[in-house]
C-alpha cells in the first residue's frame, strides 16, 4: 500500500511483460517503429553499473533486411520523477552509444509514464 491507501500498481512489471510478450506490436504501438519486415531481438542484459544498482528496463534491436542502419529502442517505464531521472536516462544512453556504432545504429529513447504528467 502507498501512504495514501491505494494499493502499489507494478506498472514496471506489467510493462516488461507486454513487451516481452509482443515486443513488435508495442514497439509499433509505444515508439511509433517502423518494423515492415524487419526482425525484432531484445538485447540483454539490461544492466547498467553505477553506484546504485540500476537496470535500463528494457532494450529491442530492430535490424533491417534493406541496408538501413539497425534501430535500438530503449524504453522506460516511470512512475514518478525521481531526482536522477535525468541523470540516468544520459548514462543508458552513453552506454547504448558505447556498445552500437554510430554507422550502424540509431538509439530511440522512449519513457512510458502510466500515470501521466511526467513528461
Amino acid at each position: 500500500m502507498t501512504s495514501d491507501g491505494v494499493a502499489a500498481r507494478d506498472f514496471d512489471g506489467l510493462y516488461k511483460a507486454l513487451l516481452e510478450a509482443h515486443p513488435r506490436e508495442a514497439l509499433q504501438q509505444l515508439c511509433g517503429a517502423r518494423i515492415d519486415g524487419g526482425s525484432v531481438v531484445l538485447d540483454g542484459p539490461t544492466e547498467q553499473p553505477r553506484q546504485r544498482s540500476r537496470q535500463r528496463d528494457k532494450v529491442f534491436v530492430v535490424r533491417h533486411g534493406d541496408g538501413r542502419p539497425a534501430d535500438v529502442y530503449h524504453l522506460e517505464v516511470q512512475v514518478k520523477r525521481t531526482e536522477d531521472f535525468q541523470e540516468r536516462m544520459v548514462a543508458y544512453w552513453a552506454s547504448l552509444a558505447l556498445k552500437y556504432s554510430r554507422k550502424e545504429h540509431r538509439i530511440h529513447q522512449v519513457v512510458v509514464w502510466p500515470l501521466g504528467g511526467e513528461a
